[in-house]
């Protein structure tokens, strides 16, 4: 059993050699082939996650992405309260004056009124009184009217007190054979008024109806407002009218081909002159105003016919407001390029046979304090 031990190792030794001094290291050899890699092996325990890195910059901003669809509309909320009123605004120009609409129907006549007081009575109570026999012939009656001059008037003339409406020729005829002159109103509706003729003055108004002659040669003064108004007119001329408070010619018509002569050349004191809806043909196609200066409201609407030119105001130099207005056959109004000022407003507008050129020459020298409205005129 020991020899067979001992007999292992010899061949071992054999086998082996004997172990001696190491030598020096051989050089390197080339590296083998890679082996094929083998099966990967199973994944390890996830380790535990590290701090956060630091924020990187920023990147580019992305384009606009489309709008979405309009989303329905929200319920509405409830009113708030009202905020306090704001500044009133500054005001805007007065606008251009509208035409003048048409006549309203006649309205139904007025009670009468009471009687007026008769001339003699003096103390108005109705009874004739001892002192007012101022002729002293017993009686008081309108003879105690009159002055005790030679001549039997006043220096104005017989006066009618109150207001009185004359319907005929003889009821005017009456008036003249007693009066010249009305403390009041008087109102004519009578054709031809020469059984007028010898009317000096009205402190009231003074209005003309119906009338084809309307000429009154002695009339100086109508105090308040003198109105013609005819359907039918042939001649008005007031040679002696000095002062007028506002003037009206309204409805001008003529029945036939007849000029009208209409003439106003001693008036020097009117505040108004109105001059509405004229058929007629005027003499020189004015109405002479020669002797006027100045005039507050100066209107001139003379419609179909009427005014062909304003030469008729030629010596006038102030108005407080001056408008031309709707005149059909209106081509010239040189006769106001000598005014020197309009208070407040100028309108010249709807004359579309006027030229326009024509207007802004003959108005170049008038200074104006308020509006100036000037359209719709004629061509050039």
């Amino acid at each position: 059993m020991r020899l067979s031990h001992l007999t292992l190792s010899l061949s071992i030794a054999l086998m082996f050699g004997c172990k001696s001094d190491k030598g020096e290291a051989g050089p390197a050899g080339e590296d083998g082939a890679p082996g094929e890699t083998g099966p990967a092996g199973e994944d390890g325990a996830d380790g535990e996650a590290g701090e956060d890195g630091a924020p990187g910059e920023g990147g580019e901003t992305g384009p606009a992405g489309t709008d979405g669809a309009n989303g329905e509309d929200g319920a509405p909320g409830a009113d708030g309260e009202d905020g306090d009123p704001g500044a009133d605004g500054e005001d805007g120009e007065d606008g251009a004056p509208g035409a003048d609409g048409e006549d309203g129907e006649d309205g139904a006549p007025g009670a009468d009124g009471e009687d007026g007081l008769d001339c003699w009575d003096l103390d108005g109570d109705g009874v004739a009184d001892d002192e007012e026999d101022t002729n002293e012939d017993g009686v008081v009656d309108v003879e105690d009217c009159r002055a005790d001059d030679e001549s039997g008037t006043t220096e104005t003339g017989i006066i009618f007190l109150g207001d009185l409406t004359l319907y005929s020729e003889r009821e005017a005829e009456y008036f003249c054979d007693n009066y010249d002159t009305v403390f009041g109103n008087l109102t004519v509706h009578v054709e031809d008024l020469s059984a007028l003729s010898c009317l000096v003055e009205v402190t009231g108004d003074l209005s003309l109806t119906d009338c084809s002659y309307c000429s009154l040669p002695v009339l100086q003064a109508a105090l308040r407002e003198f109105e013609i108004q005819s359907g039918r007119i042939e001649e008005a001329e007031y040679p002696s009218l000095e002062s007028v408070g506002v003037l009206r010619l309204t409805s001008w018509n003529s029945v036939s081909d007849t000029t009208v002569i209409s003439a106003f050349p001693s008036l020097t004191t009117v505040s108004q002159i109105h001059v509405t809806d004229m058929n007629v043909s005027l003499l020189y196609g004015t109405i002479p105003f020669t002797s006027l200066t100045d005039i507050g409201f100066l209107h001139i609407f003379s419609g179909e016919a009427g005014f062909t030119n304003l030469s008729g105001f030629s010596n006038l130099e102030y108005a407080s407001n001056l408008w031309a207005i709707n005149n059909s056959v209106l081509t010239d109004i040189s006769g106001i390029s000598g005014v020197i000022e309009v208070e407040y407003d100028l309108y010249i507008y709807g004359n579309h046979v006027l030229p326009t050129s024509h207007i802004y020459t003959a108005i170049a020298g008038i200074a104006v304090g308020g509006s100036v409205n000037i359209y719709d005129n004629g061509p050039d």
